[in-house]
């Protein structure tokens, strides 16, 4: 659990996307896809405090036009 924020960050450094699938207040389901594709790699579900604080602005990163619900 620890190192889910890192293994996503890895992921993402690597140029590879994310796709949120599922998310409570406490856990959170991501498919890691490929950067050309976009095609599911590798499915985690982490409750993770560190990757939960900042998942929204790693779905950002990841996709640059998202905005978080009730952002202008």
């Amino acid at each position: 659990m620890a190192d889910d924020l890192a293994r996503v960050q890895r992921w993402l450094g690597a140029g590879g996307t994310l796709r949120p699938l599922a998310r409570s207040t406490r856990t959170v389901t991501l498919a890691l896809c490929s950067c050309d594709t976009g095609a599911e790699m590798e499915r985690m579900t982490s409750s993770d405090p560190a990757l939960l604080a900042t998942l929204d602005e790693l779905l950002a990163e990841a996709r640059p036009g998202l905005r978080r619900a009730g952002s202008p």
